[in-house]
Parts: C-alpha cells; sequence; structure tokens
C-alpha cells in the first residue's frame, strides 16, 4: 500500500478515536471564607460586603461562578449563606458556600428628662415626691426599658441626688443618661443684733475705738448657725457712725439678716502744715514784686477736705523784702491748729547782651590767612543805664581761617549778669590741585586670566592745608578687570575745596578659550537608505571671560554622514581672537544586508543513459546597496550532477562589512521509472 494511502486511513480512525472521548471532570468552586462586619453606623441595619468566589477547570477557561447573592450586596443584620455554584461547558457542576454574618453594633438611645429642681414640702420640709419620664429607642430592637437607680414617684432629700438610667439592646449595646433632683430647703432662720451703740475714739489712738457686742441666729432646722457680719466684736470702729449687717444663712442657703449702728465720736485736734520760708526773685517783667505759689495743708485723723484759712494767698504779689504768712486749720468737730512761714522777694533782674548773628567772609585773596571783621554788640537794662559790654575780641580785628566764638558779657550794679556769642567764620576759597597717572594699558595675568594688578600714585597739593590724600574709586594694589576701567579722583581740602583727574586702566584678555568636542562616534547606516546615519552630536566653548562663544566646525550636528570615518573639526575663538580647537571622528558602519537571489525549485529527469543523475543549469546572485562584484556561494554548483530525488540547494551571500543573506531552492530529479 502507498504511504499516503496509510496515512488516511489511520487518520481518519484517530479523529474518530479524538471525537468520541468527552469531558467528565468537574470544575472546582472556590469561595471565601465565612465573613464577620458590623452594620453600617449610618444605617445600623445593613452592611455593603465585598467578596470574590472563583471557578477552575481542567479543560475550559473563563468559568464564572454564580451565587444566591452578589458582592458589594447590602446584607441584613444576622446570618446568611451564601452558595455559588460552577458549571463548564459539558455541564459538569460543583457548589461551594460560606457564612455572611452582619452584627448590630449601633448603639441605643438613653433618654433622660432635663435636671429637676423643686422645694421640700412644707408639711414635712425634708423630701420631695418627684415624678419623671425616661426612654430607650433603637433602631433593631423595639420594646427596650430604660433601667435607673431610681424610680418616678419616689421621695428625694433635701439636697442633690443623681439619677442614672442605662439601655441595653438585644446585641448588648448600652447607652446611658443622667439627671439631677434638687430639692430646696425653703424656710428662712432668725437673724438677732443688738441695740445701737455710741462711744469715743480712745486718745492714745484718736481714731477708732473697740466695741463688743453679740448677735445670734437661730432656724426651725438646721443647728450651730453662726451669724456673719461686715465687723466683728472687738474690732476697731473708725471716727463717725458704722453700720453693721449682719446675716444667718442655714445650709439651704435660706438667708435672714439685722444691722445696728456704732457711733465713734471725734475729740482730736488736726494738724496745720505750712511749706518752709520761700526766697524768690522779683519777675524781670517788673522787677518790684513776685507772685508766689505755696501749698498750706490740713491734716486730720477723722476728717478729710479740711482747707487752711491764711492772711495772704498762693499767686499773690509779693513785694521785695520780708512777708509772714499766717495760717490756721478747724476740723468739723472744731478742733483747731495754726501755723505760720517767711516769703523773702529779691531783686534778680539780669541786664540783657545783644550780639549779631553769626558772620560768615572770605579770607583776603592777596594773603589767604584772614578777614577783617566789624561787629558791634550793646547792653540794656531795666534799672541802671551806661553799661557797657566786655568782648574777648574787638571789633575790626583780624580773624585767622576758620572758625573763631566771640563771647561778651554784660553786668549791672547788683552784679546781675548776661552774656551773647557770635562766630565769625572766615572761609578758605583757594582750590586744591589733583594729580593723576597717564592711562594704563598692561595683560590680564596667565594664572587668573580675568585681572591685572595694577600700581598707580595719585596726589594733592594746597596752598593752605597739607597731608591732603586723593579720593579715588579704585586704589592702587587693586585687582582691574579685562576691559577698561576709568579711576576717578577727588582731592578736598579742610574747607570743602575740591579738585579732580582721572585715567584709564585697560587690561587685555591674553587666556585661550578652551574648545570641548564630544568622544569619538561610533554608529549605524540607517536601515531605510543604507548609506549615511544622521549623527547629532554637541561641541561647546568655554572662556574665563567672554560668554556665549560658539565652537565653528567643519561638519554640522544632525548632518549625513556616509558610510566609513569622517574626522570634525572645531574651533573657538573668544571676543579678544583668543583660538582653541579640538576633534573627533564619526564612523558610519554598513548594516545593510545583500540580496542574495536563487532560482524557483527546478523539476527535471534523470537522464536515460544513467537513469540515477541529472546534470542541472542554475544562476544565482548577490546585490548590495554599497559592495559590487559580491559572488553567491552555495553548497552545490551549476551543471552539477544530482541524484534522483530532492535536493535542496542552499546559496550565501556576504557583503566587505560581513552582512549575509542567503536563498535556497530544491532541485527535484526523477527516475524513469517514475
Amino acid at each position: 500500500m502507498a504511504f499516503p494511502t496509510i496515512w488516511k486511513e489511520f487518520g481518519f480512525k484517530f479523529a474518530m478515536l479524538v471525537i468520541a472521548t468527552s469531558d467528565v471532570t468537574h470544575p472546582n468552586a472556590s469561595c471565601p471564607n465565612d465573613i464577620d462586619t458590623d452594620a453600617r453606623l449610618q444605617e445600623g441595619t445593613t452592611a455593603r460586603v465585598d467578596f470574590v468566589p472563583s471557578c477552575s477547570d481542567n479543560v475550559d477557561t473563563g468559568i464564572l461562578a454564580t451565587c444566591n447573592a452578589t458582592s458589594q450586596s447590602e446584607f441584613p443584620v444576622g446570618v446568611t449563606t451564601v452558595t455559588c455554584s460552577c458549571e463548564d461547558l459539558s455541564k459538569n457542576t460543583d457548589e461551594c458556600s460560606f457564612i455572611v454574618k452582619v452584627k448590630d453594633v449601633t448603639h441605643p438611645t438613653a433618654s433622660c428628662p432635663n435636671d429637676i429642681s423643686t422645694d421640700a414640702r412644707l408639711q414635712e420640709g425634708t423630701t420631695a415626691r418627684v415624678d419623671f419620664v425616661t426612654s430607650c429607642s433603637d433602631n433593631v430592637d423595639t420594646g427596650i426599658q430604660a433601667v435607673c437607680n431610681a424610680t418616678s414617684q419616689s421621695e428625694f432629700p433635701v439636697g442633690v441626688t443623681t439619677v442614672n438610667c442605662s439601655c441595653e439592646d438585644l446585641s448588648q449595646n448600652t447607652d446611658g443618661c443622667s439627671f439631677t433632683i434638687t430639692v430646696k430647703d425653703v424656710t428662712h432662720p432668725n437673724a438677732s443684733c443688738p441695740n445701737d451703740v455710741d462711744t469715743d475714739a480712745r486718745l492714745q489712738e484718736g481714731t477708732t475705738a473697740r466695741v463688743d457686742f453679740v448677735t445670734s441666729c437661730s432656724d426651725n432646722i438646721d443647728t450651730g448657725i453662726q451669724a456673719s457680719c461686715n465687723a466683728t466684736s472687738q474690732s476697731e470702729f473708725p471716727v463717725g457712725v458704722t453700720t453693721v449687717t449682719c446675716s444667718c444663712e442655714d445650709l439651704s442657703q435660706n438667708t435672714d439678716e439685722c444691722s445696728f449702728t456704732i457711733t465713734v465720736k471725734d475729740v482730736t485736734h488736726p494738724n496745720a502744715s505750712c511749706p518752709n520760708d520761700i526766697d524768690t526773685d522779683a519777675r524781670l517783667q517788673e522787677g518790684t514784686t513776685a507772685r508766689v505759689d505755696f501749698v498750706v495743708s490740713c491734716s486730720n485723723n477723722v476728717d478729710t477736705g479740711i482747707q487752711a484759712t491764711c492772711n495772704a494767698t498762693s499767686q499773690s504779689e509779693f513785694p521785695v523784702g520780708v512777708t509772714t504768712v499766717t495760717c490756721s486749720c478747724e476740723d468739723l468737730s472744731k478742733n483747731t491748729d495754726e501755723c505760720s512761714f517767711i516769703v523773702k522777694v529779691k531783686d534778680v533782674t539780669h541786664p540783657n547782651a545783644s550780639c549779631p548773628n553769626d558772620i560768615d567772609t572770605d579770607a583776603r585773596l592777596q594773603e589767604g590767612t584772614t578777614a577783617r571783621v566789624d561787629f558791634v554788640v550793646s547792653c540794656s537794662n531795666n534799672v541802671d543805664t551806661g553799661i557797657q559790654a566786655t568782648c574777648n575780641a574787638t571789633s575790626q580785628s583780624e580773624f585767622p581761617v576758620g572758625v573763631t566764638t566771640v563771647t561778651c558779657s554784660c553786668e549791672d550794679l547788683s552784679k546781675n549778669t548776661d552774656e551773647c556769642s557770635f562766630i565769625v567764620k572766615v572761609k578758605d576759597v583757594t582750590h586744591p590741585t589733583a594729580s593723576c597717572p597717564n592711562d594704563i594699558d598692561t595683560d590680564a595675568r596667565l594664572q587668573e586670566g580675568t585681572t591685572a594688578r595694577v600700581d598707580f600714585v595719585t596726589s594733592c597739593s594746597d596752598n593752605v592745608d597739607t597731608g591732603i590724600q586723593a579720593v579715588c574709586n579704585a586704589t592702587s594694589q587693586s585687582e582691574f578687570p579685562v576691559g577698561v576701567t576709568t579711576v576717578n579722583c577727588c582731592c578736598e581740602d579742610l574747607s570743602k575745596n575740591t579738585d579732580g583727574c582721572s585715567f584709564t586702566i585697560t587690561v587685555k584678555d591674553v587666556t585661550h578659550p578652551t574648545a570641548s568636542c564630544p568622544n569619538d562616534v561610533d554608529t549605524d547606516a540607517r536601515l531605510q537608505e543604507g548609506t549615511t546615519a544622521r549623527v547629532g552630536f554637541v561641541t561647546s566653548c568655554s572662556d574665563n571671560i567672554d560668554t556665549g562663544i560658539q565652537a565653528s566646525c567643519n561638519a554640522t550636528s544632525q548632518s549625513e554622514f556616509p558610510v566609513g570615518v569622517t574626522t570634525v573639526t572645531c574651533s573657538c575663538e573668544d571676543l579678544s581672537q583668543n583660538t582653541d580647537g579640538c576633534s573627533f571622528t564619526i564612523t558610519v558602519k554598513d548594516v545593510t544586508h545583500p540580496n542574495a537571489s536563487c532560482p524557483n525549485d527546478i523539476d527535471t529527469d534523470a537522464r536515460l543513459q544513467e537513469g540515477t543523475t541529472a546534470r542541472v543549469d542554475f544562476v544565482t546572485s548577490c546585490s548590495d546597496n554599497i559592495d559590487i562584484g559580491i559572488q553567491a556561494t552555495c553548497n552545490a554548483t551549476s551543471q552539477s550532477e544530482f541524484p534522483v530525488g530532492i535536493t535542496t540547494v542552499t546559496c550565501f551571500c556576504e557583503d566587505l562589512s560581513q552582512n549575509t543573506d542567503e536563498c535556497s531552492f530544491i532541485v527535484k530529479v526523477k527516475g524513469y521509472f517514475e
């Protein structure tokens, strides 16, 4: 039997055997463990529960479990059994189940009345019968009763009683509340005071008297109550009338009060107090009197606000000479005292010295050191005439450059004096001379490259002042930056006369910039074109002074570079024409495979003479986008003898960059007996 015929018969029987085989294996249903959770506090009766059941099968995939409840469902308080089943495509089934237990965790609400305040019944005076209502509410259970430590309609004693109540639902969740019942005692006690008391202040102290008295409290319930008074027996009471008020308060804050007066008489004299003797000057405007302020006081151990009576009043005009002032004090009980003092007024009016205003003038140009100054000083007095001023300099004197203070004084016949002063300021108006060096050119130091230390000398000369130093906007031995710096100098003498000069310092940049190139670049030619590669690279220039310098290269970044090695050369030049250069290579590799071309499969007959082989002609070729003349290498050559049967001929092409490609074809030689 030929092979194809055998295969057809065997293959048909195998297929029939496969079709006759059935899937009888049950899937596996998997449920989560039992779930315990709390009902949500917002609702209190249900809980939303997440769960994931699954089905696995040895044949079918993607089987989903079917349950009598879905994940994310609301489950009620209590126990719920969830059953899930799995069925595969062959109707094999399996099931599993788990329990969802939802607990009631919401507390009931206990409700108590507001605090209760009531009076004890008058007939008994110690208790009161009180009604009240408490309740319990719950979101699940009904009929819950509050349990309290006292019952409504109980007898509650005088004072404060706290009633505590609690509620508990069937899940042992609890809540409590409380309120107070205050029973008040409303019967007042009785306060008893002595009669009013009259007495004299003790002579030794003069302001108080010690007084004895007795007060008492009685009450129909409480015993031992003491009276509380605003003064105690055996206290010191001041002169005058004092009202003593006493109150009684029982333990329930019921009160009663009584009062009486204690009158203490004042028998002590007041004290008159005068100032010390007063010496003062007659007023300058008039020169014959003085208005004198003084204070006389009366002090008393009892009375306040007593005013002294004097033979002269404060703020009176007192004449030059000696005046005796006598004063007396009398208190409200007619007790009296007196005192006296002397007022002595002196003639102390000063004359008036008058000086001119300050004088500013310039030194004479011929001499340059002094100026002759005229001035007038006078003396005036409200009593004496013909007073002359005495000064430390005379009019028409020569005053030197600078500031001179002229002081003058006047004295009257009573030795009263006055003085005045003014300033004579003679200005130096000759300018100094500032001297600067010539402009300076120098190179920046190679070590630093940005500055140069420059020495220079400036000077100031003046016809009056010596030792003047020039002030410049830069100092000698300073570091000057590359470029041109203008140095400005100023000279100022002691009279603020000034002169200036300037010069330039030019520092040249002689430091080369630094050119920076990337490392050599190796890359592949792009597959689409196969002959070039676009290459990005970054070059830079850094300089110790100039910024923004750009490198100039013989090729630009992102250019197309050919297969092979290209040298890129770059240079940098700063603003002072200092230069630097660098270079790198870009190697582009050929990675495009050549194309191997084979003929179609060849069918031929063996030659009749031999009957076992056939000579076969065929042509293979290699093409490449870069290299030319590539020859294909095959495992058989054209014009070879091929045996009867099927021979696979494989050919291989390789370009100069070792990129390869291959192709193949079949040579089928038939025998003459086929």
